[in-house]
């Protein structure tokens, strides 16, 4: 017998979008115009005290200071202004992901409206602090003094300036530093320093370590990195630049630990995969760089630091046609990064596109007026067309925007020796050597210009400063040949020859010096006999 089966007709339902019209048509029958005005007042309230409660506002207080300090003018809340400024100049000057500060003066904090509440007789301030004390949110604040120092003295007076953090009823131990009283822009800067490194470690060693300060910049990741009271972002955050910075000291086998440890934190994290490439090229190690770029790559197509990076390690590579095809593509996915542009300019200058080059210096400059690098690689362009005053002025410019900058230095130097204007030379290479004494080619260069001068005797000596500091460089061994060619020490040049085509082996001219130095050898010798 045949089983029959039935169909069951399906029950109607309406569709999604006749719920939706139901809905907004019941909300709107019980909506009163009484509602409505409540609900235009509230809400804003609430969105007002909801950004006030979670605002990282880093309060500046004021901060008690000497009799003179008041006397000269420096009053309590200029000083305070003082130490803002410079806290806001270190965190716009910092390039990160993780969150800043909002540094605040006193009396701006205070300037939230405490208006009345319609019908609660509770002002708008005093809902935010109890709102504030409900949560356990409160905004830090930063107070301190100043004092006369115990080691100061008529000829180098100075203070000892002391900071205090407090979050409601939490305060940080107190901390200390003696500056120079006359100096109060020194006084501001180590203030926010000090201030940054409780209330934001990681963006100090970010600051630090574009600063050159690896060393301080790895004693405060590490801070972090030990720390149990820092969440796992932070940690991830702080192993990632410490790799760098380990990376920066060529500590390469301990950075790649760090990359490793920060990836197992965060594994779709492209930061370190990014900074791997670049301690990996910094190796020469380009096809395992490559991989690690690749991989960033896939876990954020639209991450224009990678293909910057990338681009920097083909320049490298002097493969300049790719290097610019990801700075283009860089570009294209973040327009408003004056780096690359900047190292675009640097590509196209080594291939003598030099009208190009000026172009992408120039509109990294358009999207950032204090970007002193630009400046930098611009004058170096004019430089090698000759325009050695207009070099002269973007050198110079640069030195106002960043003056710590060593190569600035060196590079000015270098022109001014090209005009012979050789004691204005001199000035910017000690200025170079003074700001970084490891700097060999400041030195190779100011041996150069006493070589110019035939002061032979001290440019041999830069020479060997040159390769104290960097034992392989070898553009000092091939200069201090030249030097001693000229002056027909034919074996001393021919040593120095050789150990530049040694540590240099795809140098052809140190080479062919080296050849031709020793048959001026021999034929010296043959007179001789």
């Amino acid at each position: 017998m045949m089983k029959v089966v039935y169909h069951r007709r399906p029950v109607w339902q309406p569709s999604k979008l006749s719920r939706l019209i139901v809905f907004l048509s019941e909300l709107l029958k019980q909506l009163t115009f009484r509602r409505i005005v409540v609900a235009m007042f509230v809400l804003p309230v609430l969105f007002f005290i909801y950004g006030e409660v979670n605002r990282d506002a880093l309060v500046i207080d004021k901060f008690s200071l000497p009799k003179r300090f008041e006397e000269s003018g420096l009053t309590s809340e200029v000083v305070a202004n003082r130490i803002g400024d410079a806290l806001r100049q270190i965190e716009t000057n910092t390039e990160t992901r993780m969150r800043k500060d909002n540094p605040t003066l006193l009396r701006d904090e205070g300037s939230t409206p405490d208006v009345e509440i319609p019908g609660t007789k509770v002002g708008l301030k005093t809902l935010v602090e109890i709102s504030r004390a409900v949560f356990g949110i409160y905004p830090k604040h930063v107070s301190g003094d100043i004092v006369e120092s115990a080691e100061s003295s008529p000829t180098k007076p100075q203070v000892t300036v002391t900071v205090y953090i407090t979050q409601g009823r939490a305060r940080s131990r107190a901390l200390s530093h003696v500056v120079n009283a006359n100096d109060v822009g020194v006084l501001a800067q180590n203030a926010a320093e000090m201030i940054l490194g409780q209330v934001n470690p990681y963006i100090l060693a970010a600051y630090r370590s574009d600063h050159g300060e690896g060393e301080k910049a790895d004693d405060l990741l590490q801070r972090m990195v030990l720390d149990p009271s820092e969440d796992r972002g932070h940690v991830e955050a702080a192993m990632n630049l410490l790799g760098y910075v380990l990376s920066e000291q060529k500590k390469y086998d301990e950075a790649v630990a760090m990359y490793q440890k920060a990836i197992e934190l965060d594994p779709k994290d492209v930061l370190p995969y990014d900074n791997w490439g670049i301690t990996l090229y910094a190796q020469k190690k380009y096809d395992e760089a490559t991989v690690k770029f690749q991989k960033a790559i896939e876990l954020d197509p639209k991450y224009a630091y990678t293909y910057r990076n990338w681009g920097t390690m083909l320049y490298e590579q002097k493969k300049y046609d790719d290097a610019a095809s990801k700075y283009q593509r860089a570009s294209e996915l973040d327009p408003n990064d004056a780096a690359t542009y900047d190292n675009w300019g640097i590509t196209l200058k080594e291939q003598k596109k030099y009208d190009q080059a000026t172009v992408k210096f120039q509109k990294a400059i358009e999207l950032d007026p204090k970007y002193a690098l630009a400046y930098y690689n611009w004058g170096n362009v004019l430089y090698e067309q000759k325009k050695y005053d207009e070099a002269v002025a973007k050198l110079q410019k640069a030195i106002k925007l960043d003056p710590k900058y060593a190569p600035t230095y060196n590079g000015l130097g270098f022109v001014l020796y090209e005009q012979r204007k050789y004691d204005e030379a001199m000035v910017k290479f000690q200025k170079a050597i003074e700001l970084d004494p490891k700097y060999a080619l400041a030195y190779n260069n100011w041996g150069n210009m006493l070589y110019a001068q035939k002061k032979y005797d001290e440019a041999a000596s830069k020479y060997q400063k040159a390769i104290e500091v960097d034992p392989k460089y070898a553009f000092a061994y091939y200069n201090w040949g030249n030097m001693l060619y000229e002056r027909k020490k034919y074996d001393e040049a021919a040593s120095k020859y050789q150990r530049a085509s040694e540590l240099d082996p795809n140098d052809a001219l140190a080479y062919s010096s080296y050849e031709e130095a020793k048959r001026k050898a021999s034929r010296v010798l043959d007179r001789s006999k």
